[in-house]
């Protein structure tokens, strides 16, 4: 059986308002790697357990797909009601100004 590994990120705001992050990495089994739909539905159940076991709120991500350490496909996915506070997230990730200690 052939296998690809699935590196799925997701940040999410936890209780007490802090933003956090993590990385978890999956070895996943599929019939056929020139089978694009297999693996995307694959990485679809592993993004979706991920964030159902998540104890903070999800608020966006990303997963990895590798084959050889080669990325074949990256996914983006965001929690739609939560777009603005996402933005402001994103703004004060990206802020060139000063270094910010967290």
């Amino acid at each position: 059986m052939a296998r690809f590994e699935l590196e799925v990120s997701l940040v999410s705001q936890g209780e007490h308002d802090e933003i956090v992050s993590e990385t978890s990495s999956f070895m996943c089994f599929c019939k056929d790697l020139s089978d694009l739909s297999e693996i995307q539905k694959t990485t679809n159940a592993v993004v979706e357990e991920c964030i159902e076991l998540s104890e903070d709120e999800v608020l966006f991500g990303t997963a990895d797909v590798m084959i050889d350490q080669k990325t074949i496909l990256l996914m983006q996915f965001q929690n739609k009601n939560r777009s603005e506070d996402i933005e402001d997230i994103l703004d004060f990730i990206l802020e060139d100004e000063s270094p910010t200690i967290h």
